[in-house]
């Protein structure tokens, strides 16, 4: 014989989930419904990232944030050499970052990247350089 407590907690789950003619709840029907789907469809219960993006065709956040730093650091290298942004690219901020700051700054994020890809400053002032005499001489 069961405890009181327990025939009434039964009586309540009983109550809130509704059993089907064969003794079934709905959401265990749910669950197999879903399985079967997946196994007709041939969909994994669980895909990686790498196939997520890949069947979006969409590129990772790392990627899209490379991306868009290069071409602002294009855009910013295309300004005037006095320019404050093309000022403030290469500088350099006196003393030391407070306790707990990361040492990780954006500039040695980008001069990380450009050693990987083996670029130099220089090398990238003179596309630059290019990129602008050549739209100047287009537009002429």
């Amino acid at each position: 014989m069961a405890p009181k407590s327990q025939v009434g907690a039964q009586s309540l789950r009983q109550q809130f989930r509704p059993a089907n003619h064969n003794g079934m709840f709905q959401s265990d029907w749910q669950t197999i419904f879903t399985a079967e789907l997946h196994a007709i469809l041939l969909w994994p219960n669980i895909i990686t990232n790498e196939e997520l993006l890949r069947g979006t065709e969409t590129e990772s956040i790392t990627t899209q944030v490379q991306q868009r730093r290069w071409r602002w650091i294009g855009h910013v290298l295309r300004q005037q050499t006095a320019d404050l942004s093309r000022v403030d690219l290469r500088w350099t901020p006196d003393g030391r970052r407070k306790r707990g700051r990361p040492k990780e700054t954006w500039r040695r994020t980008v001069e990380r990247e450009m050693k990987g890809k083996g670029w130099t400053w220089g090398h990238l002032e003179a596309r630059a350089g290019f990129s602008r005499s050549t739209s100047v001489a287009d537009s002429g």
